[in-house]
């Protein structure tokens, strides 16, 4: 995680992601009524009948509703209502509409009072993503366990078992086939 800035006496700060441990992290810090401001694309109803609706890129402020993390992407996807935005003649105030911010996509959120304790945990969390991820294997004589150690805790990433056969039987590599009852 990368600090943009931080501004303790508006009560806002502006980040940019680099792992998923990092989304994790904001996505503690943010909470119903922050206004968070990012990049989008939004489509744009015609406002003349036969014409077809068209995407632009916009900036937009939303006032959250809802947070949502996607560990699979790896990414963070803010809900809420649309509080302001550039270009202004295409912004739909107070419509609902969803930010969703991936990783070295920069965030600015102004949160409604940004306590000392959140100031400490984004620079633990900028100080965390500093340090190396260890990845650990664990073995013994029936499976293989591999683990990543970070900063925000262990994660089991893959088990993997050996199959193998005891002394009086032939050795197998792959999975015995299942047998029918």
């Amino acid at each position: 995680m990368k600090i943009l800035f931080l501004k303790p006496a508006e009560n806002a700060f502006g980040i940019e992601c680099h792992s998923l441990d990092d989304l994790v992290a904001v996505s503690r810090l943010l909470s119903n009524g922050d206004l968070v401001e990012g990049e989008t694309d939004r489509s744009i109803k015609p406002r003349e009948e036969g014409q077809k609706a068209f995407r632009i890129p916009m900036r937009l402020t939303v006032r959250v509703l809802s947070v949502e993390l996607d560990e699979s992407t790896p990414s963070l996807r803010v809900s809420g209502t649309i509080e302001r935005g550039s270009p202004a003649e295409f912004v739909e105030l107070r419509a609902m509409h969803a930010l969703v911010f991936n990783l070295f996509t920069p965030i600015r959120v102004q949160k409604t009072q940004l306590f000392p304790h959140q100031i400490d945990q984004l620079k633990k969390a900028e100080a965390e993503s500093k340090k190396p991820i260890s990845l650990c294997v664990v073995l013994d004589d029936e499976s293989a366990l591999l683990v990543q150690v970070s900063g925000a805790g262990v994660k089991e990433l893959a088990r993997i078992a050996s199959y193998k056969s005891g002394k009086r039987f032939a050795r197998s590599t792959v999975p015995p086939a299942p047998t029918a009852p």
